[in-house]
């Protein structure tokens, strides 16, 4: 397969700062970024829905069937409609606390934050916490495994049933966020930022790979299960196709500006460069 640009947010639509994150589901794109606003796309990129959100930062943005959730540097946790956009209500708020990100799996909200702790949301309420090493700059949930990054390492932490906040420190590796889930595979950044990095996502989470990635930092990790793909983007402004079988990068295109997050629809990717947003097909 072989990326291809088709088509740019407009001028008029875009945001007023950069996108920090990109996000899908049931066919839509959500876009958060540096401006405190949230907007909602068509795969068209048409613009459908701008949510003032929150005063400043967007960092990450999940949801579930119902609602859409935001989290930002102004301490908050938000819930959003997913269709219609309207504010649910804010879930918590703690400046000295600060949630980087989100991930939602299983009925149930991950937020991990500035301080290294993962709490965990059941229907909008706190149940449950969870204490890793350092700040966290990548959350993926898989069963009761929960994989975090810092800035130094990944953490894999398994939920231990009975107490709420009972849990073990399976494994520590060398390396950052961002991070995804592949199928069976959790691939994460390497230490030097350049460098992608495979774990077997369970049983004994060895290394299931190291391949080079970028000749600058990696912003932006994203896993396409359909294909079983990896998507990379980062400072060199360059989108990266990888085959974690070959460790091999299968195609490569140039956006011209620097990828902060990625996010996967059907058959085409959908790049943050800067403050616009960039679709590329697989042709």
């Amino acid at each position: 397969m072989v990326l291809k640009v088709t088509q740019k947010v407009s001028e008029a639509d875009k945001h007023s700062a950069d996108v920090t994150i990109l996000f899908s589901r049931n066919g839509k794109l959500y876009s958060g970024a540096n401006d405190g606003k949230i907007k909602i796309w068509g795969t068209d990129l048409k613009l459908q829905k701008t949510i003032d959100a929150h005063p400043v930062n967007v960092y990450d943005l999940t949801a579930n069937e119902q609602f859409l959730y935001s989290c930002s540097n102004d301490g908050t946790l938000k819930a959003w409609n997913l269709i219609s956009g309207d504010f649910v209500q804010t879930i918590t708020e703690n400046t000295d606390e600060e949630i980087l990100k989100l991930f939602f799996t299983n009925g149930r909200l991950y937020a991990g934050d500035v301080k290294g702790n993962v709490k965990v949301f059941e229907n909008q309420t706190l149940i449950s916490q969870y204490e890793t090493f350092e700040e966290i700059t990548g959350l993926c949930v898989k069963d009761n495994i929960v994989f975090t990054a810092g800035t130094l390492d990944v953490v894999v932490t398994e939920m231990k049933p009975g107490n709420k906040s009972q849990y073990t420190t399976r494994k520590t590796e060398n390396g950052r966020g961002p991070l995804s889930l592949v199928n069976d595979l959790i691939v994460f950044i390497s230490r030097d930022g350049r460098s992608l990095v495979s774990m077997n996502a369970t049983n004994d989470f060895k290394v299931a790979g190291k391949f080079e990635g970028h000749e600058l930092i990696i912003n932006a990790l994203c896993g396409d299960e359909r294909t079983g793909s990896i998507l990379t983007g980062g400072y060199d402004k360059c989108l990266k196709m990888w085959d974690p079988k070959s460790e091999k990068c299968s195609s490569s295109v140039d956006i011209g500006q620097i990828i902060n997050s990625i996010a996967v629809i059907d058959d085409e990717v959908y790049v943050a460069a800067d403050d616009s947003i960039v679709k590329v097909a697989y042709a």
